[in-house]
């Protein structure tokens, strides 16, 4: 296993909460990756970076398939929620909650509605612009469904933007706004990768977001990501360059590229 591997390995497990495998040693010293012959690594913090990817993108893809059995449920699901939607394009809106934020992560900025409800508009705007005559639905990725139905995607709660009346007529393509079942971290990654053709993350310290938005099958897809990165571990340097920074400005009272 090659050194840039192995770190993906550990991201893997770290991100899977998969502790208890065989051979797993700490270490967390980096620069004595290439001494160890063991299988498996974990060392502290996650080496989520595009800079451990470079030319090697076949062996992380194969590292992250998913089993027949998650293909076999997660593809009969999205059959059968699109059934009478197949040929929108599917932006997805990561969210993450639940322990980002204080008490337990206060280095992990939690979803926010203010950013999302801003974002999820200016995206719809991009695409249009981008696409023209594209038909949209919007899906809502996240644990906490309750929060997922409190976002405001209605045409009224975008009057009080900067958008224009041109931006109005876009959202009318809007076909539909899914929330799609509970399912188990494995089934939900899938899900993720296979349906997305654009998405958004409104939390950028979420590992579980990254990957999928990293694995899209879709190819050439636009990725979005919140670039408020104050009290955070991370910033501009763990995401590909080619994804799309956003800033929700409170000043202008509008989202900016960064």
């Amino acid at each position: 296993m090659t050194m840039f591997l192995r770190q993906i390995v550990v991201d893997t497990l770290m991100l899977q909460g998969a502790f208890a495998i065989p051979n797993q040693h700490l270490y967390s010293i980096f620069s004595n990756f290439g001494n160890y012959k063991q299988k498996y690594l974990i060392v502290p913090p996650t080496p989520q970076s595009p800079k451990f990817l470079e030319n090697i993108v076949a062996e992380i893809r194969q590292l992250f398939r998913f089993s027949k059995q998650i293909n076999i449920r997660v593809a009969a699901y999205i059959d059968k929620l699109f059934e009478n939607d197949q040929s929108s394009h599917k932006f997805c809106v990561h969210t993450r909650r639940g322990d980002f934020g204080p008490p337990k992560w206060p280095m992990h900025a939690r979803t926010e509605r203010n950013f999302t409800e801003a974002a999820i508009k200016f995206i719809l705007g991009y695409l249009k612009e981008k696409h023209l005559n594209l038909n949209v639905s919007i899906i809502l990725l996240g644990e906490d469904k309750d929060f997922l139905h409190e976002i405001n995607i209605s045409r009224e709660a975008f009057t009080c933007l900067f958008f224009s009346h041109e931006f109005f007529k876009y959202f009318k393509q809007v076909n539909k706004v899914y929330i799609p079942k509970a399912m188990n971290r494995g089934e939900d990654m899938c899900f993720g990768v296979w349906a997305c053709d654009s998405i958004l993350l409104t939390a950028s310290s979420s590992t579980y977001a990254w990957w999928i938005a990293y694995l899209l099958e879709q190819t050439d897809a636009n990725v979005f990501y919140n670039s408020d990165f104050n009290h955070s571990y991370y910033d501009k340097e763990n995401f590909p360059s080619d994804w799309i920074p956003l800033r929700l400005d409170f000043n202008l009272g509008r989202i900016i590229m960064d």
